[in-house]
């Protein structure tokens, strides 16, 4: 009996005790969840330093071109100095003088005074120069009109003489006299006028029946239809 449990004893696999198997299972668990933390942390820093070289890029991009034209800048005016210094120092200085470069160094620090002050102060503005003032009305100037200068060539026409005045009535033939309700016309000298009109130096002042009375200086002179004219009183 005890040979036959002996065997069967040693036959049988060996009995594990239940908490070492859950401690065989539960390591793989372990690992796994660790790596997956590690990998999440991995990409969490890739990111954040990601994030940082492009942050520190664009700041160089900013700042690049600035720095570089301020160094520029700089560049251009220490050869100016320079060029204003030798130039200086050729023309004006001698190798006896005691302080040489003395005439330069004067010369730059005018230069950089008027730089200094190109901007005028505020004290001496008399008043702001961003106001504007209008100008004040213009008053219209009236003046009388010019009057029209005579022709080129134009005679000036004298007053006639009472013999002049004459002499012309002697000329006038009363043709035709035409009376109606509107009025009176004469037909003088091939000239159709009526009262109130004048013809030559004579102005019509009445036109009767088989006269017509003209007047001129005052005078007045009739004019008959038989062809004969007199002269009347003023």
């Amino acid at each position: 009996m005890s040979g036959a449990g002996a065997g069967d004893f040693q036959g049988a696999p060996a009995a594990v005790p239940e908490p070492a198997r859950a401690g065989r299972n539960s390591r793989p668990r372990r690992r796994s969840r660790y790596r997956a933390q590690m990998a999440r942390a991995n990409v969490f820093m890739g990111a954040l330093f990601i994030g940082a070289a492009a942050l520190v890029y664009g700041l160089a991009l900013r700042k690049g071109p600035s720095r570089a034209a301020a160094a520029m800048d700089r560049a251009v005016q220490a050869d100016v100095d320079n060029a204003i210094r030798r130039f200086a120092s050729d023309a004006w200085l001698s190798p006896r003088t005691a302080r040489p470069g003395m005439r330069a160094s004067m010369l730059l620090r005018s230069f950089h005074e008027q730089v200094r002050r190109r901007q005028i102060p505020l004290e001496q503005l008399a008043k702001d120069p961003f106001e504007f003032v209008p100008p004040p009305p213009l008053k219209p100037v009236t003046t009388a009109p010019a009057e029209p200068a005579p022709p080129a060539g134009a005679v000036t026409r004298a007053e006639p003489t009472r013999a002049e005045v004459r002499e012309r009535f002697k000329k006038l033939r009363l043709q035709a006299v035409q009376k109606g309700r509107a009025g009176a016309i004469a037909i003088i000298s091939n000239n159709l006028v009526a009262e109130g009109q004048a013809i030559d130096c004579f102005k019509v002042v009445r036109i009767g029946a088989e006269t017509v009375v003209l007047e001129a200086q005052g005078e007045q002179y009739v004019l008959r239809l038989d062809n004969t004219g007199g002269t009347g009183g003023s």
